[in-house]
């Protein structure tokens, strides 16, 4: 759906060069600028969809489970906000997904596109195929970040194509669809000098009508999570629009006390509130990142606070993905100072999905 991204594990939360521009590699790393029941059951004030296709607003969430050019397990997460719209008065046929998210975008509000990015905009004609709703967009021109964190205009050509599976409602769900996204980005002769290879990445895509998972469903288990960046300090630290993969979080507890353990692996209690479930952590111990580039373990203190976590959609297996806001205060301690570690802070949109999934 939206141009492929490349997002690294956040390791070192300070850094003296953009932490986007450092993780993303070219050529091995180029890239384009709970339970199922109850926690999966449908909103009670909500559609819970079509019995026979998709249709109206949906929320898909897409993560990368592979990539061409490098080893990868599961990466960081992306909603795409999109309205269905069939060919035909019932029953399957071939399907319009329009953008259906900010300024006419397939983006969340919470998730704004980076500074000079040109979000997907195009409409996307879904073809039934018997079993499947496929389809694929023309090649479109964007840039590149190579290994050295160069941005090469106009480095790659880019073609997605997804596949999707309808899945109708049942009593302990809402209808559902599941399948992969494909990005092929090709270089050409003058950017592939500077460094963007190409490359084929696949994500596992997964979706339910808009507001159809009950505001009641509890986190649970391990989740990969994911940053959409809103705001760094300082920042140069990643710019806005970058997707950041965190790494594992976990939720333990039973349903009536939840406990959530972060980035910086300090535990806290999950509270549960209009908008969903929120946590502050106490401080733990993380990384810094030294002006010389060294990473200093335990160099810092990192303060985690979790807003508004709320299912968006669901796993194959009707598992839910939650998201909300995120940031950390990385603040060096006596260690770090003695390394000329600075403060880091990151904000954004969080997406967790269960570890695994795809």
């Amino acid at each position: 759906m939206l141009p492929p991204r490349r997002a690294e594990r956040l390791v070192a939360l300070a850094a003296t060069t953009s932490l986007a521009l450092a993780l993303a590699a070219c050529g091995g790393g180029s890239t384009p600028s709970g339970s199922a029941s109850p926690s999966g059951s449908p909103s009670p004030s909500a559609s819970v969809g079509s019995t026979t296709r998709p249709e109206g607003p949906w929320t898909l969430v897409a993560w990368t489970v592979k990539r061409s050019d490098t080893t990868v397990e599961q990466r960081s997460a992306r909603a795409i906000l999109g309205t269905f719209d069939p060919s035909c008065e019932t029953g399957a046929c071939e399907l319009t997904l329009s953008p259906a998210g900010a300024d006419g975008t397939y983006r969340e509000p919470e998730a704004p596109p980076g500074d000079g990015a040109t979000p997907l905009t195009l409409p996307f004609t879904l073809a039934w195929k018997g079993s499947t709703y496929e389809g694929t967009l023309p090649f479109r021109v964007g840039s590149c970040t190579n290994a050295k964190g160069e941005l090469v205009e106009k480095g790659y050509s880019t073609s997605t194509s997804m596949s999707l599976t309808f899945v109708p409602p049942a009593a302990s769900a809402p209808a559902r669809l599941h399948g992969t996204v494909t990005h092929v980005s090709k270089g050409t002769p003058a950017s592939r000098k500077r460094g963007c290879t190409d490359f084929t990445e696949t994500e596992a895509v997964t979706g339910v009508p808009t507001g159809s998972v009950a505001a009641t469903a509890v986190p649970a288990g391990e989740y990969e999570g994911s940053l959409s960046t809103t705001a760094t300090t300082p920042k140069r630290l990643a710019a806005v629009g970058s997707a950041l993969w965190l790494g594992t979080m976990t939720v333990a507890g039973d349903a009536a006390a939840p406990t959530i353990t972060g980035l910086a692996r300090s535990t806290g209690p999950l509270t549960t509130g209009a908008d969903g479930w929120s946590a502050a952590p106490p401080a733990g111990a993380t990384q810094c990142r030294a002006p010389d580039g060294t990473v200093v373990d335990a160099g810092a203190d990192g303060t985690e606070t979790f807003g508004g976590l709320h299912a968006v959609a669901l796993t194959k297996d009707g598992k839910p993905i939650f998201a909300g806001s995120w940031r950390l205060r990385s603040n060096p301690n006596a260690k770090g100072l003695k390394a000329r570690c600075a403060l880091a802070v990151y904000e954004g949109r969080l997406y967790l999905v269960p570890r695994g999934a795809g």
